[in-house]
């Protein structure tokens, strides 16, 4: 049967559902994996602030009269 592993035994149940998904420890890249997410997690968190940043200071202009004046 495929599901069937005669070489992982299922108890105990964490220790086996981590060998089955391959968890974090168990390969080698999975740490390199794991700070390049952390860093391109921490690099949206700076664009998405830039971005509102950026799309306040449009608005602001968006807004303003461009010579100055009042239109009627």
């Amino acid at each position: 049967f495929l599901l069937q592993k005669p070489d992982l035994e299922p108890s105990p149940p964490r220790r086996y559902v981590k060998q089955c998904l391959n968890a974090v420890g168990q390969n080698p890249d999975t740490d390199a994996l794991q700070q390049e997410l952390n860093k391109l997690r921490q690099e949206i968190a700076r664009l998405t602030e830039e971005n509102k940043d950026l799309r306040a200071r449009l608005k602001h202009y968006e807004t303003a009269p461009e010579d100055g004046s009042t239109t009627k």
